[in-house]
């Protein structure tokens, strides 16, 4: 959204750079040479984006709302994304951490582990009792 990223752009201070668009693999090296990653949006349906920035070694940063807490459980700092004190605070404890969930999102967000999910729901409804 052209506004929003425009505002973002006023309100940012000399130590934010915007890189503009990237490809995959730019966006991987970037991350793993990140320290941390914030997304504090109002609504934000996968977290695709953190869960990759997690993968990469950031420390991630989003909002307490929508199903944010059920996909990151306690791997995120959250904050209220309408409140700059809130995100503020969230990045400055995610600056002081050092943890690493990249075996997290192995273990928890592989497409092997998406399929038997998949395929374990696809089972129980089979296995149903017909009515």
């Amino acid at each position: 959204q052209k506004s929003y990223y425009q505002q973002c752009k006023k309100e940012a201070t000399a130590q934010i750079e915007f890189l503009g668009k990237k490809n995959h693999q730019e966006i991987s090296t970037l991350l793993s040479q990140s320290k941390v990653h914030a997304m504090p949006s109002f609504y934000e349906t996968t977290g695709l984006a953190s869960l990759e920035a997690l993968y990469n070694g950031c420390q991630v940063v989003v909002s307490n709302r929508g199903g944010q807490k059920e996909i990151f459980e306690d791997k995120a700092l959250y904050c209220e994304p309408t409140d700059k004190d809130s995100i503020k605070e969230a990045i400055a404890k995610a600056l002081a951490k050092k943890d690493n969930h990249r075996d997290w999102i192995k273990e928890n967000f592989s497409w092997a582990k998406a399929a038997q999910s998949i395929s374990d729901i696809y089972q129980t409804v089979i296995n149903q009792p017909k009515v």
